[in-house]
């Protein structure tokens, strides 16, 4: 989960929860989206470095949610992304 700091673009919340080889896969609303309905919107550029120490990232997609509210769907990113 990505949380607002005071300090900072954002936090992230999962690397207590895998052990190292785990693997994380996050489908998250992209920056790209304009319609603000939905979770907090990450770019690309915070996701990477949300991940970067302790983190290989396999990758980073573009991708869609489906929703009641997108008619085509809203813009995501989807991950690949391994504790080292």
């Amino acid at each position: 989960m990505f949380l607002r700091t005071k300090n900072g673009p954002c936090t992230f919340t999962v690397l207590p929860l895998l052990h190292s080889g785990g693997n994380y896969y996050m489908l998250c609303f992209s920056d790209r989206e304009r319609d603000p309905f939905g979770p907090r919107h990450v770019s690309r550029e915070e996701l990477k470095a949300a991940f970067g120490t302790g983190w290989r990232i396999g990758y980073v997609r573009a991708a869609r949610f489906e929703t009641n509210v997108h008619p085509i769907g809203a813009q995501a990113w989807l991950s690949s992304i391994t504790r080292l």
